[in-house]
């Protein structure tokens, strides 16, 4: 196995099963009361960027590679973190063992950082993400990102879809997030430019923006894909699928309103008012039919708000003072899983005094 295993702890106990591509070797652990706060993770790194796989019954993150030093000794070109972006890992979504990561430290990419910045895990198995590959030595130089498709039994065992940087629409994109399936050979993502962001000169503080561009439709075929920017989502920076999968909603920065258009895409028009707090950002959002759970951001208190595309009623269902609430997930159960730490879910801090360990919380939704 290439994977290496580690354990996630819960804060109480229940047992439970269910039936996926992936069976746990030992019981899951999840809460035994899901009306309060519930950490998912719990390790010493990093975790973010959460996902449901297809059939919901587990979330797919990103975690750093803890097994590594933390930063190179100080000069010029080093003083980078030398675990970024580095392992996927799978949990059930009540929380539990890891049952499945995938960490491409292989002898010979130790001259790379490998992030990857975005995955979708099929209910078969099938698995399509997107990795970033930057030399360790040259932290200005700028990311190498490709598409891939693989088997998540055998993940080496790849087929590269595309590489970045490519045109999209009218937009230069070399990066994606929040890949999800919506058929056989299908996907859905939001296309971005990644930009790094240096705080001095030489310093070893660097962050990454990442700015949207579209939400893009990819079809596989073969050993290839097309990507067609969705028609009226233009500066999307995450979406969701939602009245059965009739429409997309998605946020944009600097707009409190969810967007939405028909799935084929359309023109844009207003779903209903996320929050009417002025300078927030709406950093995530993840819909069940009618229903959308929104991440709020920029302004303390952080949120997480219910909102109601067909009636407009909106209602805070998590919030957090000192820390940020951002890429919520709504479970089948009407359960909302939320990254939770100092960072943002589309700017990300890589400097190794930043307090950056983000956990996953689980909350009733009232």
């Amino acid at each position: 196995m290439f994977a290496r295993c580690g354990v996630i702890v819960a804060v109480s106990l229940a047992a439970c099963s269910h039936t996926d591509s992936f069976a746990n070797s030992v019981p899951d652990i999840g809460p035994l009361n899901s009306s309060t706060d519930v950490l998912l993770t719990l390790n010493s790194g990093q975790n973010y960027w959460p996902t449901l796989t297809e059939d919901g019954a587990a979330v797919l993150y990103a975690y750093v590679d803890a097994s590594e030093a933390t930063v190179r000794p100080v000069t010029q070109f080093e003083g980078f973190p030398l675990h970024v972006h580095r392992c996927m890992g799978l949990i059930p979504v009540q929380g539990g063992t890891r049952s499945w990561e995938y960490c491409d430290n292989r002898g010979n990419e130790v001259d790379s950082l490998t992030s990857f910045t975005a995955f979708a895990l099929a209910s078969d198995g099938r698995l399509v993400y997107a990795e970033s590959t930057t030399p360790r030595r040259l932290p200005f130089d700028s990311a190498r990102v490709s598409l891939w498709l693989a088997d998540s039994a055998t993940p080496f065992r790849r087929t590269l879809l595309a590489k970045c940087p490519t045109i999209l629409g009218d937009s230069v994109v070399n990066w994606f997030a929040d890949i999800s399936w919506t058929g056989p050979s299908t996907f859905l993502a939001v296309a971005q430019r990644m930009q790094t962001v240096f705080h001095a000169p030489q310093s070893p503080a660097v962050d990454s923006l990442f700015l949207g561009e579209h939400v893009v439709r990819g079809t596989i075929i073969g050993n290839t894909v097309t990507l067609i920017a969705v028609p009226g989502t233009a500066g999307a920076t995450s979406y969701s699928v939602a009245e059965g999968g009739a429409s997309i909603i998605f946020t944009q920065r600097d707009n409190l309103n969810l967007m939405k258009v028909p799935v084929a895409g359309g023109v844009p028009v207003v779903a209903a008012a996320a929050t009417p707090r002025l300078g927030a950002q709406l950093v995530g959002v993840s819909c069940r039919s009618a229903t959308c759970m929104v991440g709020i951001g920029e302004a303390s208190p952080t949120e997480v708000r219910a909102v109601s595309i067909a009636t407009g009623a909106a209602a805070t269902v998590l919030s957090r003072s000192a820390q940020t609430l951002s890429s919520p997930l709504l479970t089948a159960s009407g359960d909302v899983i939320a990254q939770f730490g100092p960072g943002i879910g589309r700017l990300q801090t890589f400097s190794s005094s930043a307090n950056n360990t983000l956990h996953l919380y689980r909350a009733l939704v009232p």
